[in-house]
C-alpha cells in the first residue's frame, strides 16, 4: 500500500485531527469502519473524552504489528497513527501527515507511553 495519497493531509483543530486521519487511512487498509472504537478521539482536543462503551472494541496487542494502530500517550493528551513497515503514518498537530519512527515521536513530541491496538 502507497502511503503517497496521505501525505498531503493537513491538521485541522476543529474538523480533522489525528484521529480522523486514522479512520481514513485504516477504513483504506481493512476495508472496515473504525470511527466507532476512536469517537471520544473525534473533536478537537479540548473535548476529547473515552468512550468506555466503544474501548471493548480495542485490542491491547502485546507486541507491534504491521498495520496496528500506535496509541501515544503524555499526562492528559493522546496521539493515534498507524504502524507501517515499522513506521508510524501519522498526522501531528503542527504539521503535514508524517511517516516517522515511534522512537522519534515519543523523544521528539514527549510521549511517555506507547500502546498497539486492533479494532
Amino acid at each position: 500500500m502507497s502511503i503517497d495519497k496521505y501525505l498531503s493531509r493537513v491538521h485541522n483543530k476543529a474538523s480533522y485531527n489525528c484521529a480522523h486521519f486514522v479512520c481514513e487511512v485504516w477504513e483504506d487498509m481493512h476495508g472496515k469502519d473504525s470511527l466507532s472504537a476512536l469517537r471520544g478521539f473525534l473533536c478537537a482536543q479540548e473535548n476529547r473524552e473515552v468512550v468506555l462503551s466503544e474501548l471493548k472494541k480495542i485490542e491491547l496487542l502485546e507486541k507491534p504489528v504491521n498495520n496496528c494502530i500506535v496509541l501515544f500517550q503524555r499526562s492528559n493528551d493522546a496521539h493515534v497513527g498507524i504502524l507501517i513497515d515499522g513506521k508510524v503514518l501519522h498526522l501531528p498537530e503542527d504539521s503535514m501527515a508524517r511517516y516517522e519512527d515511534v522512537s522519534y515521536i515519543r523523544n521528539v513530541r514527549g510521549f511517555t507511553k506507547v500502546r498497539y491496538i486492533n479494532v
